[in-house]
């Protein structure tokens, strides 16, 4: 049976809402995509929103210096947009577009079958995406959405290790003595005491300097997050900058409930090991009515002592919210535009921040033995000497 043509779109109301009204005399509501919803609908702390901080890219030196959130709905393919207003820049934060479908630039809107729209295939670091005449360049993403594209790498080629490393390999195995050359210059950039580990401005120039426009920024990130060579120095928000934060909203909601919290701190942990799980610790948390949003507990909890089973020291918890023996430090207005960003899309004292992703990657170290390992071309090393 044929596929029914319809008609092209008028202009009103969206695409479903056209083409459903086309199919029926009876007006109905657009059919969701039901099994999606499903499978990409909030499930407790697992929210399926991938969220990237971006930039406007224009002439304007003005429009350069806004902020802004993009964020994907797994859930039914949207876009939400929202501006987070610096202090004293004359522009509002808040909504800067409303969440709907976005669709590519440069299409023709009145034709029988939608246009073709942005996916979340679309959204990686470093793309430029055109909404609503404006170009928008993404810069960074949140632990969140770097972490689901990792787990999910067979969806996202961005995050993929087994093909970047394959587009590296391919691209040094071209080149007469390519390898070898490779090998022998960046050999001196490793460290004296640590023969395996490379700062990462000398991997990321290494990179350049052999992929040249091949590689993107977000494909670079993902190298640099799996081969990490000094996973307990990664750099992010400092804790004492986050107990900052904690401390102000506490301060503003009048808490002061330490002694009771203890108390349930001590009847969750029946086996008196000292550490609960993150789960229990939030639940604890909520029940105690501590004053503060999702965003800033993430981050807390992210800073906390941990054991080896990724279980977190209560007792660090409450040195975390001792600010009477302990008083926090004074914010510099540098570090605190770094981590802390006021823009509702919920409320006006919501804090956005963006623990390791907004955090410029120029420090640290990467293990070159791994990488080469993973290059697996020491067979070329061997062939280019004889």
């Amino acid at each position: 049976m044929a596929e029914r043509q319809l008609p092209p779109w008028n202009g009103y109301g969206s695409f479903d809402d056209s083409a459903e009204n086309c199919r029926t005399v009876e007006p109905k509501a657009p059919h969701r995509d039901f099994m999606k919803f499903l499978n990409k609908d909030r499930v407790g702390f697992d929210s399926h929103i991938l969220r990237f901080a971006a930039r406007l890219v224009n002439d304007n030196p003005v429009d350069e210096q806004r902020y802004f959130i993009i964020k994907y709905f797994l859930c039914d393919d949207t876009i939400g947009i929202f501006e987070l207003g610096e202090r004293n820049s004359g522009f509002k934060g808040g909504k800067f577009f409303r969440r709907d479908k976005m669709y590519l630039p440069d299409v023709n809107f009145f034709v029988p079958k939608e246009p073709p729209a942005y996916t979340d295939k679309d959204m990686w670091v470093g793309n430029e995406l055109v909404i609503n005449k404006h170009r928008f360049r993404l810069i960074a993403a949140d632990e969140y959405a770097l972490r689901y594209m990792e787990v999910h790498s067979n969806e996202y080629p961005m995050a993929n290790i087994p093909l970047i490393m394959d587009k590296i390999r391919r691209t040094l195995a071209s080149k007469e003595n390519g390898y070898k050359n490779f090998v022998a210059k960046y050999m001196e950039a490793v460290l004296p005491n640590k023969k395996e580990l490379m700062s990462v401005r000398c991997f990321k120039q290494a990179l350049k300097e052999i992929m040249c426009e091949k590689m993107t920024e977000h494909e670079f990130l993902s190298l640099l997050r799996y081969f990490r060579g000094d996973s307990g120095k990664e750099k992010s928000p400092r804790r004492e900058m986050i107990r900052s934060l904690v401390f102000s909203e506490i301060t503003r909601g009048l808490w002061d409930d330490r002694t009771r919290l203890w108390e349930g701190l001590m009847h969750a942990d029946v086996d008196r090991s000292g550490v609960l799980s993150e789960e229990q610790l939030r639940q604890i948390l909520r029940a105690h009515r501590l004053p503060i949003n999702r965003d800033l507990l993430d981050c807390m909890l992210k800073v906390l002592e941990k054991d080896d089973n990724c279980n977190i020291q209560y007792e660090d918890l409450m040195s975390f919210l001792d600010f009477q023996t302990r008083p926090v430090v004074n914010l510099t207005e540098d570090d605190y535009m770094k981590i802390v960003r006021h823009a509702p899309p919920i409320k006006d004292t919501e804090c956005k921040l963006w623990a390791d992703a907004e955090t410029v990657i120029d420090d640290g170290y990467v293990n070159w033995n791994a990488f080469l390992c993973q290059l697996n071309l020491d067979h070329l090393v061997k062939e280019q000497t004889q």
